[in-house]
């Protein structure tokens, strides 16, 4: 809030325009490149259930740890 004898001058309104520009550009550039910087955006996450099954596709249900790992998923569904 200025007061009358607290004139704004041309150069500090130009200046305070300029900044404000370049922050509004700022702010939507980042607000839509964000998208390109996430994992999702290029593949889908793993989630447990999936993890599960790709280590018992790894270890084989012949293996000790295959095997158990079967077994548990078994009793967790």
């Amino acid at each position: 809030m200025l007061l009358s004898d607290q004139m704004e001058s041309k150069v500090g309104k130009k200046l305070s325009e300029i900044t404000t520009r370049r922050v509004i550009i700022l702010v939507l550039i980042m607000l839509f490149s964000q998208p390109v910087f996430s994992v999702s955006t290029y593949m889908q996450e793993p989630n447990s259930y999936d993890y599960g099954l790709n280590l018992i596709q790894t270890l084989g249900p012949s293996t000790k740890g295959g095997k158990a790992a079967f077994e548990s998923m078994i009793e967790i569904q």
